[in-house]
């Protein structure tokens, strides 16, 4: 009965264990997201530089703009 016991308590610290870990990785994650957002952000402005730039895109772009924007 000791033993098992025993074993049944190092399970449980192990599932612990990985539930931090779990949760550790969703934190970096939303960093990743986040880090991409904002490198998105500033594409966005240099897509709009180019539009003005170049007259022969104005249109494809402004519709790749009004999509990404929602």
């Amino acid at each position: 009965m000791n033993k098992q016991r025993h074993i049944q308590q190092q399970q449980q610290q192990q599932q612990q264990q990985q539930q931090q870990q779990q949760q550790q990785q969703q934190q970096q994650q939303q960093q990743q997201q986040k880090q991409q957002q904002q490198q998105q952000k500033g594409d966005r402005q240099l897509n709009i530089h180019r539009v003005c730039n170049s007259p022969q895109n104005k249109k494809g772009d402004r519709r790749k703009e009004e999509e990404t924007v929602e």
